[in-house]
């Protein structure tokens, strides 16, 4: 039989709140406070709606950072290099958006579902627009900015898009990346394109290229 060895039995020892005997985890009160974040609904629209950006203390946004928000602008600053996965996706109400000058990494459906926004204006430093980043957006001009790839479905079901003006330094388009664009009938495509994905055009009525 092993060996156990026990202290002094003293009152303390099997008192609950008494620092001593008390549990390490609720110190002795029977019950933990901590935050629920479920229970303060659109706290960084509330933020912002007071003149308080958190994107400034970031240089990624993460993840579902507004998703679903009733927000309308978005500016986002300079010190954010990479927009996380649905970030902004389903803002409904979202119609502009301003982006850094610094931004390299837009992941996917960072804003898949903002059917309000309709002028997209990507800035020069970008590198990688993941799979289906504007998907289901209400984009109706769209110049494409100057990077090798546009991935899977990136812009597909853009409904009001009419006119791709393609990038000098694209090599490749990914599959679906314009599929379900109906109203699509302006492609400006450039020499350098090397590969176009299957069902890239797929649904879409080009007139001209």
């Amino acid at each position: 039989m092993a060996k156990m060895e026990l202290e002094e039995l003293e009152p303390r020892v099997f008192s609950f709140n008494a620092p001593y005997g008390a549990c390490p985890d609720c110190k002795g009160l029977g019950l933990q406070y901590k935050i629920d974040v479920d229970l303060v609904p659109e706290f960084t629209s509330l933020m912002l709606s007071i003149g308080v950006n958190p994107l400034d203390y970031m240089t990624e946004i993460p993840d579902d950072y507004l998703f679903g928000s009733p927000v309308s602008t978005v500016t986002i600053p300079n010190n954010i290099t990479s927009i996380g996965v649905d970030a902004f996706g389903e803002m409904t109400k979202l119609s502009k958006i301003q982006f850094p000058n610094n931004l390299k990494t837009i992941k996917m459906y960072a804003f898949a579902g903002c059917k309000s926004l309709t002028a997209l204006q990507l800035p020069t430093s970008l590198e990688v627009v993941s799979n289906y980043a504007f998907a289901d957006c209400g984009i109706t001009t769209l110049q494409l900015p100057d990077i090798e790839k546009i991935a899977k479905g990136c812009f597909e079901l853009n409904y009001d898009l009419t006119t791709v003006v393609f990038s000098p330094n694209t090599k490749f388009l990914g599959p679906y990346a314009f599929n379900g664009c109906r109203n699509l009938s302006d492609v400006r495509l450039n020499e350098g394109l090397e590969e176009i994905g299957a069902y890239a055009f797929s649904e879409c009525y080009v007139k001209s290229s």
